[in-house]
């Protein structure tokens, strides 16, 4: 792999992005494993040369998701919805390049109303019996 810049002479890349992509320079695929699990991850992707390629992506829950993109055409959107992904292979049959990566975490629950209400309240009873507390004797 390496690492390169879109540059302005890029114009048939998504968006007017101009920042660095991953080219596969020969390689068949590229594994990209996530710190964490992940809910969803999408990137821009277009091959090499001007013509129609089948971009893969294999997904370590065994799920898979593929589109068609024409070099002559610009960079086309590939990304999935899932849970729990831990990495992504993505492969062509000829060279690639990636960037502009998108990705999403599962939110951390929110407790339900009931779950606050019984919070409030709990506070509220050990606040009462606080306040209702005999003083210790010889305490100021």
């Amino acid at each position: 792999m390496r690492i390169r810049t879109v540059g302005l002479s890029w114009t048939s890349w998504s968006g007017g992005y101009t920042d660095q992509v991953l080219y596969s320079n020969g390689w068949a695929s590229l594994t990209i494993d996530f710190a964490s699990p992940v809910t969803g991850f999408g990137f821009f992707t277009e091959p090499r040369v001007f013509a129609v390629y089948t971009i893969n992506m294999l997904l370590s829950d065994g799920s898979s998701v593929s589109g068609d993109y024409d070099g002559a055409s610009g960079a086309g959107f590939l990304g999935f919805l899932g849970e729990g992904v831990t990495s992504a292979t993505i492969s062509s049959a000829d060279d690639f390049a990636i960037g502009d990566f998108y990705t999403t975490v599962a939110a951390g629950a929110v407790p339900e109303p009931a779950a606050w209400a019984m919070m409030i309240a709990g506070f509220g009873l050990v606040g009462a019996s606080l306040r209702r507390r005999k003083p210790l004797i010889g305490a100021v």
